[in-house]
């Protein structure tokens, strides 16, 4: 089966934030951390690519922003009048569309923060090629869910 694919945003302890710089795996400056700032260059590039072709195919994907590894897809019921997918802070009863996205996403081992009628992308700054094409084809099956709601 699937490994699980790390997509949302992560959050650490302030244990791990209050480690001195010098006792950190990947301190700024090291050799390590120039390899994680060059793949995280290349990988966003090619994860912002990979979002804006998954924005023309979906029509439910209303908009795309991002910036390096970070990439938030606007999940709209209507491109032109940007009706959301979801409204914020639905009731469960009506956030069908992004239920299904996240029981989509989650049948494929990938986890990526649905919140409402966004879907936030912030892999580890390590990601590799495979795993974002595995990350990217993810999303691309659970946005197929979000259409079957598009009503424009």
């Amino acid at each position: 089966h699937h490994n699980r694919i790390e997509l949302a945003p992560q959050v650490y302890s302030r244990k791990v934030s209050r480690q001195p710089r010098h006792r950190r795996r990947h301190a700024p400056g090291s050799r390590q951390h120039l390899h994680i700032n060059i793949n995280a260059r290349q990988m966003g590039a090619r994860l912002l690519a990979g979002l804006e072709a998954l924005r023309q195919r979906h029509p439910a994907v209303g908009d795309l922003r991002g910036l390096g590894l970070y990439g938030t897809l606007e999940l709209v019921r209507n491109r032109a009048t940007k009706e959301p997918l979801v409204a914020w802070n639905a009731p469960a009863a009506e956030s069908q569309g992004t239920q299904e996205m996240n029981r989509r996403l989650l049948e494929r081992g990938v986890r990526v923060a649905v919140r409402w009628n966004r879907l936030n992308v912030a892999p580890p700054l390590i990601l590799g090629e495979a795993e974002l094409e595995e990350g990217l084809s993810a999303i691309d099956f659970a946005l197929d869910a979000a259409d079957e709601f598009y009503t424009g």
